[in-house]
């Protein structure tokens, strides 16, 4: 059997039984951005059309599925201006209510994914838009809302409205000081800001999950890390479970990024190894780990991403962070660091992978011969592989790598090194297309 069910019952989406099937058919089909964002756009279309079928916009499909996954669709999609519509359209996040009667959260999901498209597209003004859309609705669904203190600007009011709410509902009321500090510090009003984060580090707080809160309590407090770092990360500690710690680093690496600081702002990079410390399932720490040695192999901290990577415990996500530092490399021109990080990768698969990687980044730049050096270090370990299951594949990878590079008698050389006659034929019909 190769598919199941996520969790334990029988309902649900299914995934895949095996984790290198998934791997196998993400590689596949997903293997770049394009094709990823092509998918989900198609995605897109199909729950649009369940949700709405008159296409009147009056989302009466009654197919509740469609109304939750369409926003995700629309963001991973890239198609903004759809999501910021949905999320705009009182008649679409009712239609989710209504289908969602004891989830409110996927209404706040809407509006988050919103948040999020504008800060992809950096338009502020969308932002503080979906910002104060999403607040207003987090306080109608506790039936108190601050938007309109929020915009006559009556902060002890909003204050006092806030702490009611906290001792009625700890969570909404946790949110509802870090949507207030965040307001506080669009307006500069940064110690007004800092003494909420500072109060709220007294606090006794709840943890925010399940249902998305954590990722909500994420995004406000990426916006707060450079007010205090001491209340900031007792904040975090308290409120975030490894999800949301994984979301609040994403975060606070992206803004890092989108401020174009290279080298790495140290601090903000301290700040995220700090959270990152604390996340105790390996995998997601993994996931932070990933994105923090990228930034600094693209950075030109080869050194420093490779002492990141080796923090990763997991093989294959090690491996697959050693590849990208390893395209980094090759891209700066710096080959012989680039053959010393694929030394450091485990797997004689993975190192290949790497190689093919490697050897793409040169021949995108016009180093014809460098590439045929590498392809060649490449076909030297692939072809020593005993196992004709791992071995073959790998050929074919190189052999398809050759000729979208455009080098195609080079590509026939290394499909004739196949030995199975089926494999051969196959990678010889792949590398005509």
């Amino acid at each position: 059997m190769y598919l199941r069910p996520p969790g334990e019952g029988d309902e649900g989406t299914l995934g895949f039984f095996h984790r290198q099937l998934a791997r196998a058919v993400r590689q596949k089909y997903l293997s770049d951005n394009t094709n990823e964002v092509a998918s989900h756009r198609r995605l897109a279309k199909y729950f649009q059309r369940k949700a709405d079928p008159d296409e009147k916009g009056l989302w009466g499909g009654n197919y509740p599925r469609a109304l939750s996954e369409l926003p995700y669709h629309f963001l991973q999609g890239k198609l903004h201006q759809s999501l910021f519509q949905a999320a705009r359209d009182d008649t679409f996040l009712q239609a989710q209510a209504n289908a969602f009667t004891e989830e409110p959260f996927v209404q706040l999901d809407t509006l988050q994914k919103a948040l999020t498209g504008a800060a992809q597209i950096d338009d502020a003004a969308k932002m503080a838009e979906f910002m104060l859309r999403h607040a207003h609705r987090v306080m109608k669904i506790a039936d108190v809302s601050l938007l309109d203190v929020l915009r006559e600007k009556q902060i002890e009011r909003a204050l006092n409205l806030a702490d009611l709410i906290f001792w009625r509902d700890k969570k909404r009321g946790t949110l509802s000081f870090l949507v207030l500090a965040w307001a506080l510090k669009r307006q500069n009003r940064t110690r007004d800001a800092a003494k909420i984060m500072s109060d709220l580090a007294q606090r006794d707080l709840p943890g925010l999950a399940p249902y998305g809160w954590p990722e909500l309590a994420a995004i406000a407090l990426s916006h707060l890390a450079d007010l205090d770092e001491g209340s900031f990360l007792s904040v975090q500690e308290q409120l975030l479970d490894a999800d949301g710690k994984v979301t609040l680093c994403q975060k606070l690496l992206a803004k890092d990024q989108s401020q174009e600081t290279y080298p790495p702002n140290d601090r903000l990079m301290d700040l995220v190894f700090q959270i990152t410390e604390s996340i105790t399932v390996e995998h997601q720490r993994a996931l932070v780990l990933a994105d923090i040695a990228k930034i600094q192999a693209w950075g030109g901290r080869d050194k420093e991403a490779q002492q990141t990577a080796g923090k990763i415990t997991d093989r294959y996500a090690r491996a697959v962070v050693l590849t990208d530092i390893t395209r980094a490399q090759a891209t700066a021109g710096k080959d012989q660091k680039a053959l010393e990080t694929v030394r450091e990768i485990g797997d004689e698969d993975d190192r290949v992978r790497a190689l093919i990687a490697m050897a793409q980044v040169q021949v995108s730049m016009g180093r014809e011969e460098e590439a045929r050096q590498t392809f060649e270090r490449a076909l030297g370990i692939a072809t020593e592989i005993d196992y004709s299951g791992m071995r073959e594949p790998l050929l074919r990878d190189i052999a398809q790598a050759q000729a979208i590079t455009g080098k195609l008698k080079e590509a026939t050389r290394t499909v004739r090194k196949i030995r199975d006659e089926d494999d051969r034929e196959k990678a010889l019909v792949e590398i005509a297309k």
